[in-house]
């Protein structure tokens, strides 16, 4: 009976299950959602969100601009480290084209990253640069991120560097370095990076065979970055820094706005908790985000419908992502079917 079951699953494919992981996933964070936002008095959420001065309002829908922004200007740098000046803008519109499908779609469908790797390529930029400059750029965020959320979670666990307490932080901070150490490490070892990128299904699934040779010349890509662009790889470290320090300003000023007035320890449980909940991958984390204010509220005596409001206003970008991208890949499909009707005249 068991290998009955265990050869029905095998012939599942890896596709098809990862879907249903997805579907079921989704439909957890949708009833998580419904649930928080009927526990905590939905009316009372929107009276919350109504109740924010129009510039308020304005300045939460300017803050995607801002983390963009320091997206696509992280990004010029990596490139100038390949030898490629790339305009900022339309460095920016891919950047909001990606998001949008990293958004939509699960990641193994479709990766934003690849996606930009891909349009990077049709601008005549080399594939090892393509490639390299965009999955970089993506790593530089993840280690700046896993490395200070590890500083602020210590800051959490001690509420400060107390000085009977300050051994724990900094063995803390040393076993952070080691780890990024190692992480660096294995950077330098030629075939792992290309053999990630082959094994991935967006590549699998839309390259030729061509492409997935060029591919294999990515490694040259990461160890030419390592070796002869460490400038621009400290300043794409410097840039992430403050995409990071953004993403706290954020919680720090929509809280301002709802009319708390926040400490340094409660943006930093707000973003801890909102980010680890946000990183299931389900249409940007919907439900689990919000459990994660929920909960890191109720650590803090925040009311819930205040904590429901912050991640509300905080999902904004979200929509302005799709619309954005949205619109910005119907221009595409007009330019292309202008293009079309030229050739043919």
């Amino acid at each position: 009976m068991s290998e009955k079951i265990f050869s029905y699953f095998k012939r599942i494919s890896s596709r098809t299950l990862n879907r249903l992981v997805f579907l079921g996933l989704a439909l957890v964070g949708i009833v998580i959602f419904l649930f928080l936002f009927w526990y905590a008095d939905l009316d009372k959420v929107f009276s919350i969100v109504k109740s924010l001065p129009v510039l308020g309002f304005l300045a939460i829908l300017s803050f995607i601009f801002v983390i963009f922004g320091i997206a696509a200007w992280r990004w010029q740098i990596i490139l100038r480290g390949y030898g490629y000046e790339q305009n900022f803008f339309k460095l920016l519109s891919l950047v909001f084209r990606s998001a949008m499908i990293s958004l939509i779609f699960p990641s193994f469908e479709i990766s934003g990253e690849t996606f930009k790797a891909f349009r990077l390529k049709q601008r005549e930029v080399s594939t090892p640069a393509s490639f390299a400059s965009v999955f970089f750029d993506y790593f530089m965020v993840l280690l700046t991120n896993i490395f200070f959320g590890i500083c602020l979670l210590f800051f959490v666990i001690f509420n400060g560097f107390r000085q009977n307490s300050l051994a724990f932080p900094v063995l803390g901070l040393v076993l952070a370095g080691a780890s990024l150490f190692f992480i660096f490490n294995k950077f330098f070892k030629r075939g792992w990076f290309s053999q990630l990128i082959i094994q991935s299904s967006p590549v699998v699934y839309y390259a030729d065979e061509k492409t997935l040779e060029d591919i294999k010349l990515f490694d040259f890509g990461i160890s030419f970055f390592l070796k002869e662009s460490k400038k621009y790889l400290f300043q794409g470290f410097l840039v992430s820094f403050v995409g990071f320090l953004w993403e706290l300003a954020q919680v720090f000023f929509v809280l301002l706005f709802l009319g708390v007035r926040p400490d340094f320890l409660t943006v930093v449980i707000y973003y801890l908790a909102i980010n680890f909940f946000n990183s299931v991958p389900v249409f940007g984390g919907v439900g689990f985000g919000e459990a994660g204010a929920f909960l890191a509220g109720a650590s803090l005596g925040i009311p819930d419908s205040t904590s429901l409001s912050l991640v509300l206003l905080l999902r904004l970008k979200q929509l302005e992502i799709i619309a954005i991208g949205g619109w910005l890949f119907i221009q595409d499909g007009i330019f292309n079917s202008r293009q079309k009707v030229i050739g043919k005249s």
